[in-house]
């Protein structure tokens, strides 16, 4: 983790802190938590949305780092089908983007 996400991190009231050592802003959005799998030791920033609401499950590795204003959708097949989102681990995903795929890292 840098110096600057340690800052952000430690000691702050807006993160909610998991068993598995992840930082989860309490101003991210989680569409249905249940199909969301954070492996630890990652950092999901403030204003970032989830999308889990879409059929699809999304993992997220370790030591991953999500900046503000981030979006990530499952990659839709057609009308009907989604494909899992997989983020492999030691990725970051920069500010104020929207990612839609089925594979990263």
């Amino acid at each position: 983790m840098s110096d600057q996400a340690k800052e952000s991190v430690s000691g702050d009231d807006s993160f909610i802190k998991t068993a598995a050592h992840n930082f989860v802003s309490r101003k991210a959005v989680i569409h249905n938590p249940k199909v969301v799998e954070l492996k630890g030791k990652s950092i999901i920033m403030e204003d970032c949305i989830l999308r889990g609401d879409m059929d699809a499950h999304i993992q997220i590795g370790r030591y991953c780092h999500l900046d503000p204003n981030c979006i990530l959708r499952p990659a839709i097949l057609n009308e009907s089908k989604t494909m899992n989102m997989i983020i492999k681990s030691h990725v970051v995903i920069g500010r104020d983007c929207v990612v839609e795929a089925s594979w990263i890292g």
